[in-house]
């Protein structure tokens, strides 16, 4: 029974969600894709690195997902207007995905409450602008159909609307306190001023909410220098570059206003993020040594501590690097669905084997547990490599992905209750957001009081024990579901020494068993103080006594040695083979990089692979690279090609992965030169394995026949006829294989001899006077005037005509067997010749006199 002598507890359970928190259906924000080819998926605990991705950049990242943690779609950074900067779940570029401005900014996704298709896009847009066209600079907005694009989602013609003018860098976002709309916040840089912009089912309202709390203005520090706090209640911001200041101001999710708060007067803060719990304040700041060297520190402020000085005196350092590193920018801070907050700074050597921190790197830094203050936090520098390739070419950038921070909302049961018989005082230690709480204080003695749905409620238990207090909590259009175990002493509490453990050799262990107004009784008879030392291997006990009764504990205490651990060399493996790892675990606990807990571990797939031995005394771990030759496909040369030529064609056989190559006639070059139509193969043979690809060539002929050069009589028609073929197309329009023509010009024409091949061709037409009958001249002058140079006689009957020349003495000077107006064909004295001209096809003959006179 209770006595007056049993001193009261005072208890503060605060045990934090118990719950998995993927039991949430709100998965929003579960992929992030940010860097250069950096990405993690929150849908595994812990997160898995993607590699899949296409960031590319330092900034202007964000993500969207659907509520079971399905990617949708993401920005990959801002790359210029040219370039896709919005990607599907395919990792596709939108076809409307790109001129979004050149502007260095963040952006951010926000549903369209009501049409589920639908998101905004929000960021900030500026022009390349030009000597004639000045650069454009506003806020500005696109919207997102997932409708479009075959259901994969582009661009609407809604791109880069406007809606207001600010040089605001960053843009932040939080869910109305209505639970289904949203708020998009401005600070305008260098000003006081805040816009806060409606998103409801009818789309932007473009009239803002304006608010200017009370401070001094000053230049903002640039990207990552404003955040809101997941429960909407408080925006953290930097001013002053490069002395910062933290402004604190009160942000109202029901109106859309802000107000003043206080300052926080600090120095070389880069990165600002709330704990998911809005309970505390988190800053990455540089410490600077010498001129060019910084300590990395990460500092807490409470704000729960009351006034803005209150803040600022809670400063609390979680974390600081023992080196001196040269700093890189971008200590971004980002919380994540899992509850963790994730930094960019990485801790790596620089090219010049100097010690370097910041971004840049491909580690992400976690703060695990960031609702606990100081170093409960449990701060891990280098946590996730996200290069688990080792491709050289994956950094974590500046800045991480912008969300709406509701996404990352978590209530939280806290207690506080004093022995039994007391009254047990509940809340929620976070509610914004909710809209009802249903409680079950897993009392079922005590009746009709057992439930309630207060916000902070209070229960007097009827009987003592522990206890299963339950809270359902409905927020956000969901609810989710608390539980915790809170004690309820009857008299005097049951000693904890823990349970039992392993110490390394020369280590110990201090048992405390100390309450107020108790005796202590040990396993050695001799010693009743409340703390016993441990130095060796044993089973101890203690007795806890008071006037209520005496309660024990007892534990078993090992003592462990030093171990190695070492895994083979890296190693590269052929497609489909497998790699056995095996580890002697004698003494201590095996660890797989799967999780694992076999002695043994087998690899399938190519990865970094380690294993870890751990037992009181520490950790051993040991990693092996396993790379797998690719798998060669029978696809890699040119596809069948057909070649308006007959010029030979070059194929390209070269693989990356070919040792040796053999053509079909035994060549053993890279390059065969295909000089027919035919089919050509080629086998290469790997490190793994011999495979073999084949291309067909066809060569196309194209036509001989060509056009010359002709002449007709005035009045006369000419009939063109062009090669045989599959189409014609005639300068003069027409489409036949021939035409007629009666006039002089330039005739061509362009025809497809086969499908894909073309041939063009063309003649010059020339039309003169013709002669009905014979005419034979009598006088040639060959003096180079176009005027009677040759003998030409015209006007002939059709055939091949010989013509021989005599002098006034009868010698022959001249004879040609296909006469073409040829003669004169050299110099020749002036005087009088004789011809004779005769048809060799009928035998007729003209003879007479020709006069040469120059």
């Amino acid at each position: 029974m209770k006595t007056t002598t049993c001193l009261k507890l005072l208890f503060l359970l605060i045990f934090g969600l118990l719950l998995n928190l993927n039991a949430y259906a709100q998965k929003e924000a579960n992929n992030w894709f940010f860097g250069e080819n950096a990405g993690l998926s929150f849908n595994s605990n812990p997160p898995q690195v993607l590699t899949n991705g296409q960031a590319w950049g330092q900034w202007g990242h964000a993500s969207m997902s659907d509520a079971a943690g399905n990617l949708l779609f993401y920005s990959a950074g801002f790359l210029g207007n040219q370039q896709p900067s919005l990607f599907d779940r395919q990792h596709l570029g939108m076809s409307n995905g790109f001129g979004f401005g050149l502007v260095p900014a963040n952006s951010i996704f926000v549903p369209w409450p009501g049409q589920p298709q639908k998101y905004f896009n929000f960021y900030r847009y500026e022009s390349g602008g030009s000597p004639t066209q000045p650069a454009q600079l506003f806020q500005a907005y696109s919207v997102i159909d997932l409708a479009l694009n075959s259901g994969f989602g582009d661009v609407t013609t809604t791109k880069n609307a406007f809606i207001h003018n600010s040089d605001a860098l960053e843009v932040i976002g939080v869910q109305h306190r209505n639970n289904r709309d949203f708020w998009v916040i401005y600070h305008s840089e260098s000003t006081n001023i805040f816009k806060s912009f409606l998103i409801s089912p009818v789309g932007v309202d473009l009239v803002p909410i304006v608010s200017t709390p009370t401070f001094t203005p000053g230049a903002s520090t640039g990207l990552n220098s404003i955040k809101i706090s997941p429960d909407g209640k408080t925006i953290a911001m930097l001013i002053g570059n490069p002395i910062a200041t933290i402004e604190l101001l009160n942000f109202d999710a029901s109106n859309g206003t802000v107000t003043y708060k206080g300052s926080l007067p600090d120095s070389t803060v880069q990165g600002i993020e709330f704990s998911p719990d809005g309970s505390i304040l988190y800053a990455t700041r540089t410490v600077p040594v010498g001129t060019s060297l910084s300590y990395f520190q990460l500092k807490q402020y409470d704000l729960g501590a009351g006034t803005a000085s209150a803040i600022f005196n809670s400063a609390a350092t979680v974390y600081q690097s023992q080196t001196a590193f040269s700093a890189s920018n971008g200590l971004s801070l980002q919380v994540g669905p899992d509850g963790k907050i994730y930094s960019t700074v990485g801790f790596t050597q620089g090219s010049t084997g100097q010690p370097i921190f910041g971004s840049g790197t491909r580690y992400l830094s976690v703060i695990n547990r960031p609702n606990l203050k100081g170093t409960a936090s449990r701060f891990v520098p280098n946590m996730i490599d996200l290069d688990v390739n080792n491709t050289g070419l994956v950094d974590a950038g500046d800045i991480l992905p912008t969300f709406i921070q509701s996404y990352f909302y978590r209530p939280k049961i806290t207690m506080q209750q004093t022995c039994f018989g007391d009254t047990a005082f509940f809340a929620l230690g976070n509610p914004a957001y909710v809209d009802s709480v249903e409680w079950n204080f897993g009392d079922p003695a005590s009746g009709v009081h057992n439930t309630s749905t207060l916000f902070n409620p209070k229960h007097f238990y009827a009987t003592p024990g522990p206890k299963q207090v339950q809270a359902i909590v409905h927020f956000n259009f969901d609810s989710d579901t608390l539980r915790q175990t809170v004690y309820i002493p009857a008299t005097i509490v049951k000693p904890s020494l823990g349970n039992d453990t392993t110490l390394c050799l020369g280590d110990t262990l201090r048992l405390n068993a100390y309450q107020p107004g108790t005796s202590y009784g040990w396993q050695d008879s001799i010693n009743t103080d409340s703390v016993y030392v441990v130095t060796r291997p044993g089973t101890y006990w203690v007795s806890v006594s008071n006037g209520c009764g005496t309660l024990g504990d007892t534990i078993v205490v090992r003592f462990d040695s030093p171990l190695s651990l070492t895994l083979p060399s890296d190693t590269t493996l052929c497609p489909g083979e497998t790699l056995s790892l095996s580890v002697n675990a004698s003494g201590g606990n095996l660890l797989w990089s799967d999780s694992t807990l076999a002695a043994t571990f087998t690899v399938t797939k190519p990865g970094t692979y380690w294993a870890e031995l751990s037992n009181a005394c520490g950790s051993w771990r040991d990693s092996i690279t396993v790379n797998y030759r690719p798998i060669v496909s029978n696809n890699w040369l040119p596809k069948d090609t057909v070649l308006c030529s007959t010029e030979p064609f070059e194929i390209r056989g070269n693989h990356p992965a070919a040792l040796s190559y053999s053509w079909q006639d035994g060549s053993t070059a890279p390059v065969f030169s295909a000089a027919a139509s035919g089919i050509y193969w080629l086998e290469i043979t790997t490190a793994c394995t011999t495979v073999r690809d084949s291309i067909q060539i066809t060569l196309n002929k194209l036509p001989e026949a060509r056009f010359k050069d002709t002449t007709i009589c005035n009045g006369d028609s000419y009939t063109l006829t062009a090669p045989k073929a599959l189409s014609y197309r005639w300068n003069t329009g027409a489409t036949s294989q021939s035409i007629t023509i009666a006039k002089a010009g330039n005739y061509h024409v362009k025809l497809e001899t086969v499908k894909g091949c073309f041939f063009s061709d063309s003649l010059e037409v020339k039309t003169e006077r013709c002669f009905k009958t014979a005419f034979i001249p009598n006088i040639v002058t060959p003096n180079n005037d176009e005027l009677n140079d040759r003998f030409g006689p015209k006007g002939l009957e059709a055939g091949q005509y010989e013509l021989s020349i005599y002098n006034r003495w009868g010698s022959l000077i001249y004879q040609q067997q296909n006469y073409q107006d040829q003669w004169p064909d050299k110099k020749l004295s002036d005087g009088t010749y004789y011809y004779l001209l005769r048809n060799q096809q009928s035998g007729k003959t003209y003879k007479g006199w020709v006069e040469v006179a120059k």
